[in-house]
């Protein structure tokens, strides 16, 4: 009787073990670990090896989560309006007065005197790059190359966002285990074929996230069961919660006025539009592409005002995580 009653006891080791392995393979290694013989990217396993599925499928969950996230509630060019003209043009006013010393020798004091000449232009083309949003910034391509840069931070991302859920995948393999284990225990009782065990096993293993899983998404709307409840998914309950975690590690690592602005500076077609945009101001191709090459070298003075007035964090917290279908 003493082997029969450690079948629920291993069966729960089993449930909790599957499951801890589970959860770290869907964001462990970051890295292709394994013979690189096949490789395909979006796909964790390779022919001898194996890549987390979040870091294998990073450009693919990354272009659905933008996806969701504009459709839903981010107006770029509503976003980027917040800023008022005139003050970015006061930030980076420096700009002018810096190209002009080093490209024509004009002295610093003098360019800068003529300040009441420059500054309005500058005013302009900020109102110009906010009408022309959509050629100057492409978000999509902005979020997308952060993640594959650094495949980890989308799962950092959903860790953050799923910690309870991803707590409670883990922990239920235990419970769910020892329950399905006690079963399997009646079941050795009465048959004495060997694969019986094994055969539980396999039963164990997948049914412990099949449930946990079902009990974290499931039911999406508020539920009466047999007269009960209502029951909800677990990770909906806490929806307003997973907003605030998505939305505040977006606004800080992700969709930050530097990462901003790199992106618009950086991205060859982004870039192109940025000084042609400018030329139409200032009237000379080479004279704008100065100012662009210069314009890094102030923004540190704008990245402050851009990241408190564009107030991504609220905007965000609204979103709907579960929406998401990779």
């Amino acid at each position: 009787w003493k082997s029969y009653c450690l079948i629920p006891i291993i069966a729960a080791l089993v449930g909790y073990i599957t499951n801890y392995l589970a959860v770290q393979m869907i964001f462990y290694p970051v890295n292709y670990i394994g013979l690189p013989l096949w490789v395909k990217d979006g796909v964790p396993l390779g022919l001898f090896g194996w890549r987390g599925i979040v870091p294998s499928k990073t450009k693919k969950m990354t272009e659905a989560m933008v996806t969701m996230v504009t459709e839903q509630l981010l107006d770029v060019q509503e976003v980027f309006l917040r800023l008022k003209p005139e003050v970015v043009a006061e930030k980076v006013k420096d700009v002018v007065p810096a190209v002009c010393k080093e490209k024509m020798n004009v002295p610093y004091p003098i360019t800068k005197s003529f300040g009441w000449f420059y500054r309005p232009l500058l005013t302009l083309f900020v109102k110009d790059i906010q009408h022309n949003v959509d050629k100057v910034f492409d978000v999509r391509k902005c979020v997308v190359d952060q993640m594959m840069q650094d495949r980890g931070k989308l799962g950092t991302l959903f860790q953050e966002c799923g910690r309870a859920e991803l707590k409670f995948l883990t922990n239920s393999g235990l419970w769910f285990g020892f329950l399905l284990g006690l079963i399997q225990m009646l079941v050795a009782l009465f048959v004495s074929n060997p694969w019986s065990l094994s055969f539980g096993g396999l039963i164990v293993g997948l049914a412990t996230n099949w449930l946990a899983l079902k009990w974290i998404f499931t039911p999406v709307n508020p539920t009466k069961i047999l007269g009960f409840g209502p029951f909800q998914g677990l990770f909906l309950t806490r929806q307003k919660e997973v907003s605030e975690t998505f939305s505040k590690f977006f606004a800080e690592n992700v969709l930050t006025s530097e990462r901003i602005w790199e992106s618009v500076l950086g991205g060859s077609r982004t870039r192109e539009n940025f000084v042609s945009l400018m030329t139409r101001r200032v009237g000379s191709r080479s004279f704008s592409e100065s100012l662009t090459e210069e314009l890094p070298n102030h923004l540190h003075k704008l990245h402050p005002y851009v990241d408190s007035t564009l107030k991504l964090r609220p905007t965000l917290e609204t979103i709907k995580l579960f929406e998401l279908d990779f």
